[in-house]
């Protein structure tokens, strides 16, 4: 139930913002709207020594707007459901002649609302341009999954589960900056392609210290998300 009401949410708000930026953009010549989507490569910037810290894959879809100034320059807002988190690697062991290996993925999701400074770099049908803003991010799920066997016995992913997730804050802030270029398919309408890098300034978890893995402890501090997003769309 929480899940399908999860995604009745998500839904109900993307359409929600979608419907009002192509509403608003019919009123006004000066504001383009569109909706774009594409993969993540997240991590964090934990380093700990024992355990091995990965990237992993997500998804993001984003609704946006432009309210433009000038031909060269427009102030970009845009929201969207984002895949964060990370994966991590404890060393292989064997116990009674058994061989365990495997990784633990850490699941944050957010809505992530951005407001940009969006710099067109030319004039015509391919405009390449450059962004950069600030980033709210509000979390609306978390958990974790397993690969291998790693979490069978030696190493009490229950315990580890529970400190990895129930310490996440509900909030982050951050910095998105990227580059894309838009193609003009008419006067209207266009299709871009984008590659944003967005890294949070705030810390992930609301504890002095967190246990990650069998032998290591890390300071939370440390623990910051950042997210590689490669999105293509169109522009109205």
């Amino acid at each position: 139930m929480y899940k399908a009401n999860f995604r009745f949410r998500i839904k109900y708000l993307l359409l929600l913002i979608f419907v009002f930026a192509i509403q608003y953009n019919s009123q006004a010549q000066n504001i383009n709207s569109g909706i774009k989507g594409g993969l993540n490569i997240a991590k964090t910037s934990l380093k700990i020594k024992y355990e091995e810290i990965q990237s992993k894959t997500g998804f993001n879809i984003y609704v946006f707007g432009d309210y433009n100034f000038t031909h060269t320059f427009s102030i970009s807002t845009e929201a969207g459901y984002t895949q964060k988190g990370f994966k991590y690697a404890p060393p292989d062991y064997t116990y009674e002649g058994v061989k365990y290996s495997g990784t633990l993925n850490v699941n944050m999701n957010y809505i992530d609302i951005t407001v940009s400074a969006k710099f067109r770099l030319a004039k015509g049908n391919v405009i390449p341009y450059l962004k950069i803003g600030p980033s709210l991010g509000i979390k609306v799920d978390d958990g974790v999954s397993s690969e291998g066997n790693a979490f069978d016995e030696f190493y009490n992913s229950g315990a580890i589960v529970n400190n990895l997730l129930i310490f996440i804050k509900n909030n982050s802030f951050g910095l998105k900056s990227g580059a894309g270029v838009a193609i003009g398919l008419n006067k209207k309408t266009s299709i871009i392609f984008e590659i944003n890098y967005n890294f949070d300034l705030t810390e992930v978890y609301d504890t002095p210290e967190i246990f990650v893995g069998v032998y290591s402890w890390s300071r939370s501090e440390d623990v910051k998300n950042n997210v590689l997003e490669l999105s293509a769309g169109v522009q109205f």
